[in-house]
């Protein structure tokens, strides 16, 4: 079972940094229901989340999150957001995170989906089979090929913090585990 999930972030933002960038999350805290995104307000809505469960994090404070309490953070997206990202040819995205993906069923880290009918569907998660400590990537979108439950090398999800990012660049698709490119092999979008 899951008992913690961490994510987290820095506080404040590099005015170089906020150059193209769409969305960022710190995750560290709460205001009323939700928590703030720093760059254009997309700010999060909490569910089954309180300022008690933000914790100490790698870096500044993070969420705590609980499979039992069935915690999460959302966000609806407007038709003339920036968001999601996976409507563009090239994003990152980018977390730091304390997991232990052994024994945990396909849970989610991040997803971005259509709420009516999950196409397109684009996750980041532990292994869908539970089996090791792997992200495990699945993206569907309508006329593309679909990442179906790939898994990188490396096994981040062992309880300890790591950062993973998911980079495509053109189409083309890499994963990044604490800072060393893993072997994983995604198709591109086409």
């Amino acid at each position: 079972m899951l008992s913690a999930l961490f994510l987290a972030g820095f506080t404040t933002l590099n005015a170089q940094l906020k150059d193209g960038l769409i969305a960022y999350w710190p995750l560290d805290e709460v205001q009323g229901t939700k928590t703030p995104e720093l760059v254009n307000g997309y700010d999060m809505q909490l569910t089954n989340l309180s300022a008690d469960d933000v914790v100490e994090g790698k870096i500044g404070n993070a969420f705590s999150f609980s499979n039992e309490k069935q915690t999460l953070l959302s966000r609806v997206h407007d038709a003339d957001d920036q968001l999601p990202a996976n409507k563009y040819d090239s994003f990152s995205i980018s977390m730091w995170s304390k997991v232990d993906g052994n024994g945990q069923n396909d849970l989610r880290l991040f997803s971005e989906g259509n709420t009516g009918n999950s196409n397109p569907l684009f996750n980041i998660g532990t292994d869908s089979g539970g089996a090791s400590g792997s992200i495990d990537f699945y993206i569907r979108q309508s006329g593309w090929p679909t990442v179906n439950h790939i898994k990188s090398y490396a096994e981040p999800y062992d309880g300890e913090w790591h950062h993973v990012v998911f980079v495509q660049e053109d189409g083309e698709r890499r994963v990044y585990v604490d800072g060393e490119l893993d072997d994983v092999e995604m198709v591109a979008k086409p």
